[in-house]
């Protein structure tokens, strides 16, 4: 990969006016959906800007707008995430995965979308989850534990997978 593709980031303001969240919007479903088009070099190139429009917003908003903020934050590391993997960047794809301390703080799950909080351990998880999640939260445990992103085909990596 051409670093210089990402060097705009240390040209771009982390302070100022925030980028209306509808604009925001936009520009991060533009870049997902670059990914699924296979348009990368046009990702790259647009991923530091709209990255650094997302703290912005993340951090200027309050209230409902805020999380709204942190959640295309959150896409837009996920984005990143999803990037760097396809272009060879696996290093960094796992950096780009690590969410930011402030878009942890500001995510509220809403009440009618949780029926329960537990911590269970990781033997628990099948019995308390679909398969399909179960497999998923097992496949991420595993690759936090062995600091290596997996890539999952219905909850299963991918070597696990028929063809």
């Amino acid at each position: 990969m051409n670093y210089r593709q990402l060097t705009p980031l240390l040209g771009v303001p982390t302070e100022g006016d925030p980028t209306p969240l509808d604009k925001l919007r936009t520009s991060v479903v533009e870049i997902m959906d670059a990914y699924q088009a296979s348009r990368y070099g046009f990702a790259t190139r647009r991923l530091p800007l709209v990255l650094a429009d997302a703290l912005i917003a993340a951090r200027s908003y309050g209230g409902r707008e805020r999380e709204q903020a942190n959640e295309l934050l959150a896409l837009t590391y996920q984005s990143a995430a999803m990037v760097l993997w396809k272009v060879g960047e696996v290093d960094l794809a796992w950096i780009a995965g690590e969410l930011a301390p402030e878009a942890v703080e500001g995510m509220r799950p809403q009440a009618e979308e949780l029926k329960s909080v537990a911590f269970v351990a990781p033997s628990e998880i099948a019995d308390r989850t679909i398969p399909r999640l179960a497999r998923r939260i097992l496949a991420a445990i595993d690759a936090r534990a062995a600091s290596a992103p997996v890539y999952l085909e219905h909850g299963q990596a991918q070597r696990d997978v028929a063809a």
